[in-house]
């Protein structure tokens, strides 16, 4: 029987340590196999490969020095979205990588990798689609293929799942409701709350030209409203304090829209940017107006 070492089903389950599965991957030589592999199980097409330099814009060449470690959720999950990315990627480590990857040990990648009968089940994929015609596979036939595509579909259950956890996964931010200090600031319920407008603010206030960084602005975003629903606000009077929450879940869900219609492919990347520039504009003159409404 012919066996071979399929790499791809070597993916770790959990997200977290796709970038380390990732950087084992690059430092092997049958690269192009997962790049093949990946792309049938999640029916990528190659010829819609974004530019890895773009994807990863300044942090490219952090990469070259450091590894995948210094890569947002949303950048790893575009890689592993387009496969394809990863060759560039590798050509790119060969060249001109740093000392850091003569350190990545592909060997540990290797001894988990599963040993399948790739080339058996490569042929059978083409059954996928049922035929309605007269056939002579037997039950016990029919159950062995079933059998044999299980492996398939766990990495692609693996791969999509783990692609969500990603794009949804909270991310840290030191801006925005975010901001160091802005929440316990002692001042005037006046002034805390044009504090917040000015912080809610700054949200165009970098590049937000490709997925990645939109996807990332607003994840930070989104996670900026959760902090603010968390807090205490003890500038504020009880009834500004409720209206304050009440049109903060309002906010977050929007962004949270915004977020899910830039994961999907829904609308343009240019009109989901708008949308939320022009949610976030909404936001910031409610909380002025709120502000104001104090001095009343």
């Amino acid at each position: 029987m012919n066996t071979s070492i399929v790499p791809a089903t070597s993916l770790p389950t959990d997200p977290v340590a796709w970038p380390e599965w990732l950087e084992q991957q690059l430092v092997r030589g049958d690269l192009g196999q997962v790049v093949v592999e990946l792309e049938t199980l999640l029916q990528v097409d190659p010829a819609h490969t974004p530019d890895v330099r773009q994807i990863l814009g300044s942090d490219f060449d952090k990469v070259l020095e450091s590894g995948l470690s210094v890569l947002n959720g949303h950048q790893i999950t575009e890689l592993m979205k387009h496969p394809r990315m990863l060759l560039r990627l590798q050509e790119a480590v060969l060249i001109q990588g740093g000392d850091y990857w003569s350190t990545v040990d592909e060997t540990d990648a290797t001894k988990s990798a599963i040993i399948r009968e790739w080339a058996a089940i490569e042929q059978q994929i083409d059954p996928i689609v049922p035929d309605d015609g007269p056939t002579s596979e037997t039950n016990g036939e029919r159950a062995s293929w079933f059998q044999s595509l299980r492996p398939l579909v766990a990495l692609a259950a693996i791969v999509l799942v783990g692609v969500t956890v990603w794009m949804t996964r909270p991310s840290p931010s030191t801006w925005g409701f975010d901001q160091p200090g802005l929440l316990n600031a002692s001042v005037s319920a006046h002034d805390y709350l044009d504090s917040l407008a000015d912080a809610a603010d700054t949200f165009d206030k970098k590049p937000l030209d490709t997925s990645v960084a939109l996807g990332k602005r607003l994840s930070d975003f989104s996670h900026g409203c959760q902090t603010l629903l968390e807090a205490k606000h003890p500038q504020l009077s009880e009834a500004s304090r409720k209206l304050l929450l009440e049109k903060c879940r309002d906010w977050k869900a929007s962004i949270d829209g915004h977020l899910a219609d830039l994961n999907s492919g829904a609308k343009p990347i240019e009109v989901i940017r708008d949308e939320a520039n022009a949610t976030v504009n909404k936001l910031v003159n409610k909380l002025r107006e709120m502000a104001d409404e104090t001095l009343a």
